[in-house]
C-alpha cells in the first residue's frame, strides 16, 4: 500500500481490460521488458486473445484465424520492435545520465509515439477484418462493455476535489517510485504542489471516449466492409492530434507539458541512489528485451 493511500479516500478499482487489436497494442508498448514481465510477454498473444473474448465472446468459427493473426503479429513485434525499443532505452539512459531536460522529454514523447504508429500499421488491418465479422451479439456486448468502461471511469468526475487529488497524488507516486524507489518527505513535498498545479482534463477526456464509441458503433451497425472501416480507424489513430478536437489537443498538450516541467524538477532532486535505481530499472527493460528476442 502507498504511504499516501492512508490519507486519501477508498476509490473503486480500475476500469475494465481493453479489447480486440488495440489492447494488444497498448500491451506491446506497455508490457514491453518490465522487470517480471517476461513470462507475460511470451504470453502476449494468448493474453490478448482472453482479453477479445472477454469484449467480445468471439465465435468458433472466428477462433483459428484470430489466433492465427495474433500469433504472427506478437512474432513481428519481437524480432522488429523489440529491438527498436532497445534503441530508445540505450539513448534514454545516456540522457538521463546528463540530467533530464524538457528537450530530453520531448523526444522520448516522440519516440513513443513514432513506436505507437509504427504498431498502428500493422494492428489497424488485422482489426478491421475482425470487426467487419462481427454479428449483432458481439457487437452490442462490446458496445455495453465499453460504456460501463467509461461510466466507470467518469465516477471520478462526481468525487471531491480533495479526493480527486488525494488519488492522482497517489497515482503519480507509485509510479515514480517504482523506478526511484521510496521518495524523502521533500520530494513528496514538491510533488504534491506540482500536482496539485497539473491542468485536470478527465472531463474531455471522458467526453471524447464517449464520442468515438459512438461514432464505431453507428459505423460497425452499417456493416462496412474492412476497407471503410480500416480507413475509419487509421483516420481515429494515426494522427491523435489530427483526429482529436483542437481545444482538447490543446489541453492535452498543455497538460504533457505540466508533466514534463514536474518530472525536470523531480530529476533535479535524486539523489545518488535513486539515480542507480533509475539506470539499473532502464538495464534491467535492455536485459529482459535482450533474452526474450534471443529467446525466439
Amino acid at each position: 500500500m502507498s504511504r499516501l493511500s492512508r490519507h486519501a479516500d477508498p476509490v473503486p478499482a480500475r476500469g475494465q481490460r481493453r479489447a480486440a487489436w488495440s489492447f494488444l497494442l497498448l500491451l506491446l508498448l506497455g508490457l514491453t521488458a518490465c522487470s517480471g514481465t517476461r513470462l507475460l510477454y511470451q504470453n502476449l498473444d494468448w493474453l490478448a486473445f482472453e482479453a477479445m473474448d472477454d469484449r467480445f465472446e468471439i465465435r468458433p468459427d472466428q477462433e483459428d484465424w484470430v489466433k492465427a493473426s495474433l500469433d504472427d503479429l506478437h512474432g513481428w513485434h519481437r524480432v522488429t520492435q523489440l529491438p527498436a525499443y532497445r534503441l530508445t532505452l540505450d539513448e534514454l539512459a545516456v540522457r538521463f545520465g546528463d540530467g533530464l531536460d524538457a528537450g530530453d522529454l520531448v523526444w522520448l514523447d516522440r519516440q513513443v509515439e513514432r513506436h505507437r504508429r509504427t504498431l498502428v500499421d500493422l494492428v489497424v488491418p488485422e482489426l478491421a477484418r475482425f470487426l467487419a465479422d462481427l454479428d449483432q451479439e458481439q457487437l452490442a456486448r462490446y458496445t455495453e462493455a465499453s460504456r460501463e468502461a467509461i461510466d466507470e471511469a467518469a465516477e471520478q468526475l462526481e468525487w471531491s476535489q480533495r479526493k480527486r487529488q488525494a488519488y492522482r497524488l497517489e497515482t503519480f507516486v507509485d509510479r515514480i517510485e517504482r523506478w526511484t524507489g521510496e521518495l524523502s518527505q521533500d520530494q513528496l513535498g514538491g510533488l504534491g504542489r506540482d500536482v496539485a498545479g497539473l491542468a485536470d482534463i478527465r472531463r474531455e477526456w471522458i467526453a471524447q471516449r464517449r464520442a468515438r464509441l459512438q461514432e464505431l458503433t453507428e459505423l460497425l451497425s452499417g456493416n462496412p466492409g474492412p476497407e471503410v472501416i480500416e480507413a475509419a480507424l487509421y483516420s481515429r489513430w494515426k494522427d491523435l492530434d489530427r483526429a482529436n478536437p483542437s481545444g482538447y489537443v490543446a489541453h492535452r498538450n498543455r497538460l504533457k507539458r505540466q508533466v514534463f516541467d514536474l518530472l525536470v524538477r523531480l530529476d533535479a532532486t535524486l539523489t545518488p541512489a535513486q539515480r542507480r535505481h533509475v539506470s539499473e530499472r532502464l538495464e534491467g527493460y535492455v536485459s529482459t528485451i535482450d533474452i526474450v528476442v534471443a529467446s525466439r
